[in-house]
């Protein structure tokens, strides 16, 4: 066999420390990365974007809802008029904490109501 040059052999070990390195940097930015996202809190600022996205989401689903009858339709147009509700509450509030606890009730008022939408898409 044929003898490994001692400059190679360093050469490798550099570049596998430099890749170790990197790859601890990049797991830990994602990792403080998460953690923000997971707290994120909405301002003020936020609510008009909000409000308007989820308004659009709203008319989408009210629309979608308009060629069926019966108590699923009418508790998922019940969510909706919560979540419509919550909106204009939300655009009242100043602080933080209670526009992100106002902004999740409104996102699962709404995720009820498109699961109401898709089964009966579904048929069932």
């Amino acid at each position: 066999m044929a003898a490994i040059p001692k400059g190679r052999i360093v050469l490798y070990v550099v570049l596998g420390v430099i890749v170790i390195v990197v790859g601890i940097f990049v797991l830990t930015t994602s990792a403080k990365e998460k953690q923000l996202q997971a707290g994120h809190k909405w301002e003020v600022e936020d609510v008009a974007r909000f409000v308007k996205g989820r308004t659009e989401q709203c008319e989408d689903i009210e629309q979608d809802l308009s060629g069926y009858t019966g108590p699923e339709v009418d508790e998922a147009m019940a969510l909706l008029a919560k979540a419509r509700e919550g909106m204009t509450q939300m655009q009242s509030l100043t602080d933080a904490n209670e526009i992100t606890a106002k902004s999740k009730e409104v996102g699962e008022n709404i995720k009820k109501a498109r699961a109401i939408k898709n089964k009966l898409k579904r048929g069932k």
